[in-house]
């Protein structure tokens, strides 16, 4: 799964012309242009894709203060993202000096089917972090795509 990720990542990559949005801190975020941002009065900034049949994919943005490492600033955003329903971990990657992303699938309580998937990534510099949350229904047709877009936020992300 993490292969065709790449694949996916590449050509999402290859999109001309992303919007920008300027987080403070110095932190610039680059999302599709069909996508939309929204940005709650605590910082959250939250970048949705198109509304389709099956859903709509969402990405969550969060500019943390100071610096550390890839590995620990993505396992402490995957245990909070384990509430109400755990994940079970089915890959990670790195995906650049100080980039790490985990994909995550979250089943349901009462079975072992899964209901989405979720990608935390984080993107470290020497001043800021940025976590990176996407999830998307695991109905979606188009999973590889959106999974695409959700490492290219996280390779296009400026991090002081």
């Amino acid at each position: 799964m993490v292969a065709g990720l790449l694949v996916a990542a590449a050509s999402a990559l290859a999109a001309s012309a992303w919007p920008v949005y300027h987080a403070p801190g110095g932190v610039v975020i680059s999302y599709p242009a069909a996508w939309q941002v929204a940005v709650s009065r605590t910082g959250l900034i939250g970048i949705a894709g198109p509304r389709a049949a099956w859903g709509r994919p969402v990405a969550l943005v969060s500019v943390l203060r100071g610096g550390g490492t890839p590995q620990a600033t993505v396992d402490r955003a995957a245990r909070l993202m384990g509430d109400p329903a755990p994940l079970r971990l089915l890959g990670a990657q790195r995906l650049g000096p100080g980039r790490l992303a985990k994909y995550y699938l979250r089943a349901a309580r009462s079975s072992d089917s899964g209901t989405a998937y979720v990608m935390v990534g984080s993107a470290e510099g020497r001043t800021a972090a940025v976590v990176i949350v996407g999830v998307d229904s695991v109905r979606d047709p188009n999973l590889r795509v959106r999974a695409g877009i959700f490492q290219a936020l996280l390779l296009r992300v400026t991090v002081p």
